[in-house]
């Protein structure tokens, strides 16, 4: 079975893939690319590791994400290149652009007080090539090699009872609202809608709204969605979806359901606010 690697700091090029393989002495295309991903609730860091050398790390952030490289791998080459980059490694959920969650091998995660350093001009290159090359933003590193704070992501796709007017709005403090929808699903379970990925293009109709304080107010909006993180006994998942403004597409959290639950009727007009049921 294959596997998954998050690469945030750096990793081989596009013309590099097959040669990194033939390096570590495997079959030609044991690693394959395959989208960008984010971590969540991460920022990055530059860290200086036992050996003195300074590296990208991530620390925990609320609403923050740490963008990068999702790679499939072979078991052998997976392990080959874990043991190559000489990294501690652990399975982490990562998100992508579609509502999507998977467990992958990520490196360097520093949890709790980390000595925070100045990378150099050569390892800071080395990050945005790699980040470059693969069309993934490279701000964020950027940001934390000239120590300026990395900005978390205070879009949120408010579809239901989160919207402008609707109960939950107000955890949402002083948030500005702006017209959108989302491909997906939209079902009813009387109280409050539901949304799941469509297996069909769908449009849901919602807001994205802007909220400067959403890294204080995400715990309680987490607690409103039964979210305590990406196992079973969530009722909801916190994800990320591109959403569609009269401006363009924007990147936004979202809490959805991967499966429709028992007893929820469909919203055939992809509203809410229509409560049209069949």
């Amino acid at each position: 079975m294959m596997q998954l690697l998050f690469l945030y700091g750096a990793g081989p090029l596009p013309l590099d893939l097959a040669q990194t393989c033939r390096a570590l002495q495997l079959p030609a295309h044991s690693l394959r690319s395959l989208d960008s991903a984010y971590l969540p609730d991460f920022e990055p860091i530059w860290r200086m590791d036992p050996q003195g050398e300074v590296q990208l790390a991530a620390r925990p952030a609320p609403a923050c994400l740490v963008p990068g490289l999702l790679v499939e791998a072979t078991p052998p080459a997976a392990q080959a290149l874990r043991n190559t980059l000489n990294l501690k490694w652990s399975i982490q959920m990562v998100l992508n652009e579609t509502g999507g969650v998977v467990p992958a091998w990520l490196a360097s995660v520093a949890l709790g007080q980390v000595a925070v350093a100045e990378p150099t001009h050569a390892a800071l290159q080395q990050v945005q090539g790699f980040l470059n090359t693969w069309k993934i933003d490279p701000l964020p590193a950027t940001l934390a090699a000239t120590g300026q704070p990395v900005p978390p992501l205070c879009d949120v796709f408010a579809y239901g009872t989160l919207r402008e007017g609707e109960p939950n709005a107000p955890l949402l403090g002083s948030a500005t609202s702006e017209p959108c929808y989302m491909n997906g699903s939209l079902w009813s379970l009387g109280a409050y809608p539901v949304l799941t990925p469509a297996r069909e293009p769908q449009r849901v109709m919602g807001e994205l709204r802007h909220a400067p304080e959403l890294t204080s107010r995400l715990v309680a909006i987490d607690h409103l969605e039964d979210f305590t993180g990406y196992h079973d006994k969530s009722m909801y998942w916190r994800v990320l979806g591109r959403v569609h403004t009269a401006s363009g597409s924007k990147l936004a959290w979202l809490w959805q359901m991967d499966e429709v639950p028992a007893g929820a009727v469909a919203i055939l007009s992809g509203d809410w606010r229509d409560r049209l049921v069949r």
